[in-house]
């Protein structure tokens, strides 16, 4: 790899790939990154130089040449610039532009083609890629690869597209975004974004956002909303199935995979409170409330959605969204709470209602403890909304303590007297006798009798 010689490289990288491949007779063990010496540093410095360096055309490169990378804008003005394109936006891109005129003529010759016997750029890339997906799931390895920022910082960049200019009328198309990274190409960047989900999807359990930039924060929040808050992505079970041209009656059918996975991360990146207070300085407050509402939007509403849910992969479908809407709904600030909570149309507590009484009241008792811990977090998210509180003012700030993580307003010990009308006011009927009335906890049991006020 450091040699750079076409032939050594090709090698390298083959031997690579059967190696990650590799299992050891102990489960969710492989080939180990942490005992291979300098292997990781080698890997990451042939990626950033074939993705991001200066004048590489297919030849050998120096080893004490140093790399000019783009850098990350340093603003929020800046950030706030860039949208946020759609892994959907991204594929009608790469279809309108195949489908045009001498479209794939323009396509090949957008690509670099480098002298010598090495591959395209792109390729070495997604390579690379391949290696890190097949190793990050042993434990050790997510382990090692999450305590590596540039590792994630890497990967980040990679995902990046560069801001377009915005359309001289309302009326007119934006144009085509570009990656940063000049080796590849949309059509590269959609399988790049994939590979770099998975990976993260693999690590992100162990990984600190404290070690990453602020920019880097927002980027890894808008890669993760970029999978989500498409209207035409952010459809309840029965739609998503119906729109795929599968029969909601089959029992194999499944969540979207690349939507399962991307809650997978936004599930495991945003559980430590410590992530969550990062994700709440450096993401804007308007990416929050747009993919709080798109995850509203994929929540079981009518009884088709529900007898779906109770199917194992859509039973955890609906528990990772329930655990990223609390999520995000403790990160949020009280501004986009208020704005929430204020939503006519977006019912939200109409939703979380008819949600907790479909898996409390309306459920065989054989099944009820299977869904008792989800409904017990979308009450939790519900009154952590309902108070609209910033959940990270210090004890001086708020005149007492703050409640820890997973405790809900039942488990505190202060007695504090609630004013206004609760999200479940107009509803107390609903929730008293139906939800109330059942097998509920002393938790559960306060916290619906504080939102039903």
């Amino acid at each position: 790899l450091r040699s750079r010689i076409a032939s050594e490289m090709s090698y390298a990288l083959v031997t690579l790939t059967y190696l990650s491949f590799m299992r050891s007779s102990t489960p969710n063990r492989g080939f180990p990154l942490q005992t291979s010496g300098e292997l990781l540093d080698d890997l990451l410095d042939l990626l950033e130089e074939t993705a991001f360096g200066p004048g590489y055309d297919g030849l050998d490169v120096g080893l004490g040449e140093k790399m000019v990378m783009p850098e990350f804008p340093k603003t929020d003005a800046e950030a706030r610039a860039t949208r946020t394109w759609t892994n959907r936006e991204l594929i009608n891109f790469v279809h309108e532009e195949s489908s045009a005129p001498f479209g794939a003529l323009a396509e090949d010759a957008s690509r670099e083609r480098p002298r010598g016997p090495l591959p395209p750029r792109s390729e070495i890339i997604r390579t690379i890629l391949d290696i890190f997906r097949n190793l990050s799931p042993c434990e050790d390895n997510n382990a090692h690869l999450a305590q590596q920022p540039r590792f994630t910082d890497l990967l980040l960049r990679l995902t990046v597209l560069s801001p377009v200019c915005a359309p001289t009328h309302p009326s007119s198309p934006l144009s085509a975004p570009r990656p940063v990274s000049d080796a590849l190409t949309l059509k590269d960047m959609i399988d790049v974004r994939r590979e770099v989900i998975q990976i993260l999807a693999n690590m992100c359990a162990a990984h600190s956002l404290a070690d990453d930039s602020p920019y880097a924060v927002r980027v890894f929040f808008d890669l993760i909303s970029s999978y989500l808050v498409d209207a035409d992505e952010a459809l309840s079970p029965s739609n998503s199935i119906l729109s795929r041209g599968e029969s909601t009656s089959s029992t194999t059918v499944r969540p979207p995979q690349n939507a399962d996975t991307t809650l997978e991360v936004l599930s495991r990146i945003a559980l430590p409170d410590s992530n969550r207070q990062i994700f709440s300085r450096c993401v804007p407050q308007e990416r929050v409330q747009v993919l709080f509402v798109a995850l509203v939007h994929m929540l079981p509403v009518i009884e088709r959605d529900f007898l779906i849910t109770f199917k194992a992969a859509w039973q955890v479908w609906v528990e990772k969204i329930v655990l990223c809407l609390y999520s995000l709904a403790f990160l949020a600030p009280p501004d986009v709470k208020r704005r929430i909570k204020a939503d006519r149309a977006l019912g939200f507590g109409g939703i979380m209602l008819r949600l907790i009484k479909r898996y409390v009241a309306n459920i065989h008792p054989d099944y009820r403890d299977l869904f008792s811990p989800l409904a017990r977090r979308a009450i939790e998210t519900v009154k952590v909304i309902d108070d609209g509180e910033d959940m990270f003012v210090t004890p001086a700030e708020s005149g007492g303590a703050i409640l820890g993580f997973g405790m809900g307003y039942g488990e505190s010990t202060i007695q504090r007297i609630e004013k206004g009308m609760g999200m479940f006011g107009g509803r107390q009927e609903d929730v008293t006798w139906q939800v109330m009335a059942n097998a509920v906890d002393e938790v559960m049991f306060a916290e619906l009798d504080s939102l039903a006020r």
